[in-house]
C-alpha cells in the first residue's frame, strides 16, 4: 500500500468527527501551529468523501467502519493475510490509505500480504533454551505495521492443536521453557485448496527435464526497511561479508536459486531464510511421496527451524546443503507422478508462492505506487490473500467462473482467483500508468515462478492504462461475468454513478464484491428507477476479519450483492421508507 500520507491524516479526532458529527472546524486561527498540517489533510479528506455523498443524500451512513480506526497499534498477525502487505519503502510510515478507481484490490497484499503477500512470520516466540540472547533481535522484533515476510508464527500454548500430519512422521518441535510447541514455517493444519481443475502441468513436467528461464533472484531484494547511505553500504561489506545458500529445484536440477543468510540484521521486509523454510516445509507437504517426505520431516525439518531459532548460520546452511542432498536422491518421475495424483493443496503454499512473485516484481519498483493524488479515486489499497480466499469462497468462485477486477492495481487479485480457484478466465482492467507497468512485471515473473514449479498458468487478461468507464472490452464481457470485485472505497459521485450504469449490464446470479455498499441506505423504489438493477440486488454485509486490507491492520465491513431476477423484497417492505432518515423514531400517543 502507498505510504505517502500521514497516520494523523485520517486517525485524528478532527478527521473522525466527518463521520460522527459530518463537519470539521475550519478555524485554523484557533489551532495551535502543529495541527494546522494535520487540518489541512483533514480539509482534503472532507472534500473527498463530501464529493463520494453527493451520490446519494445519507450515503455517509455506510461508510465503512474501519476507516477512522487507528493502526498505531499493533495485534497479532494473521500468519496468510500478511504476505501481501506492503513492504515498506526505505524509511517510511505507513499511510491508511485506501485505492479506488486506479487500484481495487490487494495485498495486499498485498494486497495473499501476499503480495504480498501469505505469510509472514513476525510475532516474538518464547525463547528457547539453547537461543543466544545477543542475536534474538536479529530476528524476533516485531514490526509496528502488518508487513511482509520477516519471521516465523508459532502457535501460543493457548491456542495450540494438533497439527494435521500428512503422515505418521513427527512435527518438528522446538522444547522452549513453558512447553513442547510446535512450530514451523508453513502452516501444516490450515485449509486446503480443492483441486477439481489442473494445478500442476504434468505434460510440460514430464517432456522437460531441464528449466530455462531467468526467475528474478533473491540475492538483489532488500531485507530491511532502515535507511543506509552508499557509504554505509560499503562499509558494512568491508566490515563482514554474508554467507550465502543454494536451494536447489525440487523439480529440475540444473536451477539453484541462491539466498543471504543474514542473523545480524533485522529482516522487516523480506526474510530469505524464513523463505527457503518455507520452500523446504512444502517440499515435503506438497512435492514428496510419502516415503520420501516422512524423512524430511523428521530430519531435516526440525533441523532447519531449530538453526533459524537460535539464529546460528551454519548451522542454517549445513541443514539447506543437507536438504539439496536429499533432493538429489529423489527420483524427478516419482515427484511427478505423485503431482499427478494430488487432489488438495494446502492454502499457505498458494499464498506463499503469491508471496514469492510479489517481493520479486513489485516490492522492488514499489516507489512507483506513490504517484498519485491524495484522497481521490487514484489512490492505492491492497485487498490481503487470507481476506481474499475467504470471500472468493462465499461466492462459489471455481473453475467454469469468470472472475473480473474493475481498478487490479497491479494484479494480485486477478492472479489469486485464477490460481487459487482455477478460474477458467480472469480480468483485470487498470487506468494507473504505473500499476499497469508493474502489472506486466508481476505477470513476467508469473509464468516464469510457475514453469520452475510445476505450476500451470491460468488464462489471465488484462486491460491495462484504460478506464473501465465506457470501456468495450468490459462491456462485452460484463453480462457473462459470474464475480466481480470493485473497491469502491473513496469512490467520488461521478465515479458512483458510473459503476451504477456498468452493473445494469450484469446476469442474473453474478456476485458483486464491495468494500461499500453498491445501493445506499437513501435508495428507495419509484416509477423512474424499476428497471434499474439495484431493485434486483440482494445485498449481505459482513464483517471482514483483522489484518485483510493493506491500509489498516483493523476489521471493517465488506459486501455481497447477488444480481437475482426478481425485486429485493427489502425495497418494499414498510420501515424501507425510513432507511434514508438520519435520526431513528419514536412513537408516542
Amino acid at each position: 500500500m502507498n505510504r505517502d500520507i500521514s497516520v494523523e491524516s485520517v486517525e485524528s479526532p478532527s478527521a473522525s468527527s466527518v463521520f460522527s458529527q459530518g463537519q470539521l472546524s475550519t478555524d485554523e486561527s484557533m489551532s495551535p501551529p502543529h495541527s494546522r498540517k494535520e487540518n489541512s489533510a483533514n480539509k482534503m479528506l472532507e472534500g473527498l468523501l463530501d464529493d463520494a455523498n453527493k451520490y446519494y443524500p445519507t450515503y455517509e451512513d455506510s461508510m465503512p467502519t474501519s476507516y477512522l480506526k487507528s493502526s498505531k497499534s499493533v495485534v497479532s498477525y494473521n500468519e496468510s493475510d500478511l504476505a501481501d502487505s506492503w513492504e515498506k519503502s526505505d524509511g517510511e510510515e505507513d499511510s491508511p490509505v485506501a485505492k479506488s478507481n486506479a487500484k481495487k484490490s490487494d495485498k495486499p497484499v498485498s494486497k495473499r500480504k501476499s503480495p504480498a503477500k501469505a505469510n509472514s512470520k513476525t510475532t516474538k516466540r518464547p525463547k528457547t533454551s539453547v537461543e543466544p540472547v545477543e542475536k534474538k533481535k536479529a530476528t524476533r522484533k516485531t514490526p509496528p505495521t502488518p508487513g511482509p515476510d520477516t519471521g516465523k508464527h508459532p502457535k501460543s500454548a493457548i491456542e495450540q492443536k494438533p497439527p494435521a500430519q500428512p503422515s505418521s512422521a513427527p512435527q518438528p518441535t522446538v522444547k522452549t521453557e513453558d512447553a513442547s510447541i510446535a512450530t514451523s514455517f508453513a502452516k501444516w493444519d490450515g485449509k486446503k485448496v480443492a483441486l477439481d481443475y489442473s494445478f500442476f502441468d504434468v505434460p510440460f513436467l514430464r517432456n522437460n527435464t531441464s528449466y530455462e528461464g531467468t526467475p528474478t533472484s533473491s540475492m538483489g531484494l532488500h531485507c530491511h526497511s532502515k535507511p543506509t547511505s552508499s557509504s554505509d553500504v560499503r562499509k558494512a561489506a568491508t566490515e563482514r561479508i554474508i554467507p550465502t545458500a543454494k536451494v536447489r529445484s525440487v523439480l529440475f536440477d540444473n536451477y539453484q536459486e541462491e539466498y543471504k543468510i543474514d542473523f545480524e540484521v533485522e529482516c522487516d521486509v523480506y526474510n530469505p531464510m524464513s523463505e527457503i523454510g518455507k520452500i523446504v516445509e512444502h517440499t515435503a507437504m506438497v512435492y514428496m511421496p510419502e516415503e520420501y517426505a516422512s524423512e524430511l520431516k523428521a530430519d531435516i525439518i526440525p533441523s532447519l527451524n531449530k538453526a533459524f531459532d537460535t539464529s546460528n548460520t551454519d548451522m542454517f546452511i549445513a541443514t539447506v546443503n543437507r536438504y539439496n542432498e536429499f533432493i538429489a536422491k529423489v527420483p524427478r518421475t516419482k515427484i511427478i507422478d505423485h503431482l499427478s495424483t494430488l487432489r488438495e493443496l494446502p492454502m499457505s503454499f498458494v499464498h506463499d508462492f503469491l508471496h514469492i512473485v510479489y517481493t520479486r516484481s513489485i516490492h522492488p519498483d514499489a516507489s512507483k505506487l506513490r504517484r498519485y493524488k491524495a484522497f481521490s479515486n487514484f489512490v492505492y489499497g491492497e485487498l490481503l490473500p487470507g481476506f481474499l480466499s475467504d470471500v472468493y469462497e462465499q461466492c462459489g468462485l471455481g473453475k467454469d467462473s469468470i472472475f473480473m477486477d474493475l481498478g487490479s492495481g497491479v494484479g494480485n487479485c486477478v492472479i489469486q482467483a485464477g490460481l487459487e480457484f482455477g478460474c477458467r478466465l480472469s480480468i483485470g482492467c487498470e487506468i494507473m500508468p504505473d500499476a499497469s507497468t508493474l502489472t506486466e512485471v508481476q505477470m513476467a515473473e508469473l509464468h516464469q515462478r510457475c514453469k520452475l514449479m510445476g505450476i500451470q498458468v491460468p488464462k489471465f487478461e488484462f486491460i491495462l492504462r484504460q478506464s473501465f468507464v465506457d470501456n468495450p472490452r468490459i462491456n462485452e464481457l460484463i453480462s457473462k461475468c459470474d464475480v466481480m470485485l470493485i473497491n469502491n472505497f473513496l469512490f467520488d459521485s461521478a465515479l458512483n454513478h458510473e459503476v451504477e450504469k456498468i452493473l445494469q449490464h450484469c446476469k442474473v446470479g453474478c456476485k458483486i464484491i464491495s468494500l461499500k455498499g453498491l445501493r445506499s441506505l437513501a435508495y428507495t423504489l419509484d416509477t423512474n428507477n424499476l428497471d434499474n438493477v439495484l431493485n434486483k440486488l440482494h445485498v449481505e454485509k459482513h464483517k471482514f476479519k483483522e489484518n485483510s486490507v493493506s491500509w489498516t491492520h483493523r476489521s471493517g465491513e465488506y459486501y455481497i450483492s447477488t444480481v437475482r431476477d426478481v425485486l429485493d423484497e427489502s425495497l418494499l417492505s414498510s420501515s424501507s421508507r425510513f432507511r434514508s432518515q438520519k435520526r431513528s423514531f419514536r412513537y408516542t400517543r
